[in-house]
C-alpha cells in the first residue's frame, strides 16, 4: 500500500530532517519554513499547476458567470450534450463542488482530464459544421462568459487551479513540491552560516567548520534540476482538429 503523501506539517519535519535535525542545530524558523512550503506552491502553481473538473447549474438568460477565486485558467467547457462522455459519475452543482470531490490530475487518474478534452475538441468541430456551437470567453481571469447562452441546464469546467493542496497532488508533482521547499530552506539556512567563514571555535578550542557555501551550492544546483523536471512533467499538448 502506498505511503499517505506529506501535509504541511509532515514536510516542514521532513526538511528539518533533511538538515539534520535533531543531531545538528538548524538555523531556520517555523515561520521561514512556512514561506518556504507557500513559495514551493506558487512555483508549482505557475509552472505546472492542478487541472480540476467543476460543474455548475446555468441560469436562463445569463451569459455571464463570475468565477471561483483558485481558477486561473479556463481550458475547456461542456454542456449536458458533451457530459454525456462523462459515464458513471455523480454531478454536484455550484461552483465550490468538483467532480465527485477530487482534484482530476493527470498523473494520478490515468489521463482522465486529457482524454476528455480530446473528446469535446473533436466534438467542437463537429458542431462547427452543425453550427451548434456555443462561444465561451474568460474575461479578466474570473469572469467565464457564453455566447450565445447554450440550451442546458449545467455546464463543465476543465481548468487550472492555482490552489495546490500538497496531499492532494500526484505523488510526482507531490516530490516536485516537496524538494522545491527543501532547496529554498537550504539557500536561507546556507545564508546564516555563510555569515562565519571561519567556522566558529568548539570544545577544547578547535575550529568547527560551516557548511554555508555547500548548502548554498546544492540549492542552486537542484534548482536548475528541478525546472528542468517540472518543464518535462507539463501536461501534455491538446489534441488539434482541423
Amino acid at each position: 500500500m502506498p505511503r499517505p503523501l506529506m501535509n504541511e506539517e509532515e514536510l516542514t519535519k521532513w526538511i528539518l530532517r533533511e538538515l539534520g535535525a535533531p543531531f545538528w542545530k538548524v538555523e531556520i524558523t517555523c515561520e521561514s519554513l512556512a514561506d518556504c512550503i507557500e513559495n514551493a506552491r506558487r512555483w508549482f502553481a505557475a509552472k505546472k499547476g492542478v487541472q480540476k473538473v467543476m460543474i455548475t447549474a446555468l441560469a436562463a438568460g445569463q451569459t455571464t458567470y463570475a468565477l471561483p477565486d483558485e481558477v486561473e485558467l479556463v481550458i475547456e467547457v461542456a454542456d449536458d450534450r458533451r457530459m454525456g462522455l462523462w459515464p458513471n459519475l455523480s454531478f454536484a452543482f455550484g461552483w465550490d463542488q468538483v467532480v465527485v470531490g477530487q482534484d482530476w490530475s493527470f498523473d494520478s487518474n490515468k489521463w482522465f482530464v486529457s482524454e476528455l478534452v480530446q473528446r469535446m475538441q473533436y466534438l467542437q468541430t463537429s458542431e462547427r459544421v452543425l453550427d451548434s456551437q456555443f462561444e465561451w470567453t474568460q474575461d479578466n481571469r474570473n469572469l467565464l462568459i457564453l455566447n450565445p447562452n447554450p440550451q442546458s441546464s449545467k455546464i463543465a469546467l476543465i481548468y487550472k487551479s492555482n490552489e495546490v493542496i500538497l496531499e492532494q497532488l500526484a505523488e510526482r508533482d507531490h516530490d516536485l513540491v516537496k524538494r522545491f521547499a527543501l532547496q529554498c530552506a537550504k539557500r536561507r539556512v546556507g545564508r546564516v552560516r555563510s555569515k562565519y567563514p571561519g567556522g566558529f571555535t568548539g570544545a577544547g578550542g578547535q575550529s568547527v567548520e560551516m557548511d554555508g557555501q555547500m548548502l548554498l551550492d546544492e540549492a542552486r544546483d537542484e534548482l536548475e534540476k528541478l525546472q528542468e523536471e517540472i518543464m518535462q512533467a507539463g501536461y501534455p499538448m491538446p489534441f488539434m482538429v482541423g
